[in-house]
């Protein structure tokens, strides 16, 4: 397992939800083999595709994996814990990196800790409202 020092968490933090889906669209086109897998993208010479177009298709792998992602997420109660306590750092991306760690392997090639820092980017609150308003 890569160690995730809080420099990476910062950097992670500090970058947009668009620089995000951009990062795990790189991960996605860098990792895949098949073309048919990459969603219509198509690589542009020896480069990649532009962020927007990296960052389209990591929307459409994050929609196709949100209720997995919210189940693993909204259901820890270390990540709950964290955020009730109004966490926004290191300890709640580890937190989060720690939930989703029981469904990495279907994430491919895509960092678990870039999924991690965009899903505390997008807000934990909003993600786990429905969740977490029902009997604990």
């Amino acid at each position: 397992m890569v160690e995730i020092s809080r420099e990476m968490t910062g950097q992670l933090l500090s970058a947009s939800a668009e620089e995000l889906y951009a990062a795990i669209g790189e991960a996605i086109v860098t990792s895949e083999a098949s073309p048919a897998s990459l969603g219509g993208l198509t690589r542009r010479g020896p480069g990649l595709p532009p962020a927007v177009e990296l960052a389209a298709l990591a929307k459409r792998w994050f929609q196709g994996k949100r209720s997995e992602i919210v189940a693993a997420v909204c259901a820890n109660a270390r990540v709950r814990t964290l955020s009730r306590q109004h966490a926004q750092g290191h300890d709640l991306v580890l937190a989060v990196c720690g939930a989703l760690d029981a469904i990495a392997s279907a994430f491919g090639g895509v960092p678990i800790v870039t999924v991690a820092a965009l899903v505390v980017r997008l807000g934990l609150q909003e993600m786990c409202r429905q969740v977490w308003s029902g009997p604990e």
